[in-house]
């Protein structure tokens, strides 16, 4: 069963004339696990070779990540050291926040504390 995850790294691979077996060698994965990626046969690669994989095919790692239904490390982490944040999630979603209302959010965030 193709998952999005595998049909887009599959679709953008494409794009880029890259062979299967020349992509996985590239991300340093054997050409069978990279097939079984994007056929869905293999739901679960580790965040390393999904950023790795972004990083081949120009893709933003979060993109890729999301479609592999992946948390990245680092926000795991503050989710899990943050007891807030899974308030503020649950919050959101029963809001159903669009695109555009996670924008403005972050953009609030930015303003009234600055990097």
């Amino acid at each position: 069963m193709e998952t999005e995850f595998g049909k887009r790294i599959r679709q953008r691979r494409i794009e880029f004339e890259i062979g299967l077996n020349e992509m996985a060698e590239r991300i340093k994965i054997s050409g069978a696990y990279l097939s079984r990626l994007e056929t869905g046969k293999e739901t679960n690669p580790s965040e390393d070779i999904i950023v790795n994989i972004s990083h081949e095919l120009k893709m933003d790692p979060n993109e890729l990540l999301s479609l592999a239904r992946k948390i990245p490390s680092d926000i795991a982490e503050f989710i899990h050291g943050t007891p807030r944040v899974p308030e503020f999630l649950r919050e959101a979603r029963k809001r159903s926040l669009s695109d555009e209302d996670w924008q403005r959010l972050i953009e609030e965030i930015k303003k009234s504390n600055p990097e």
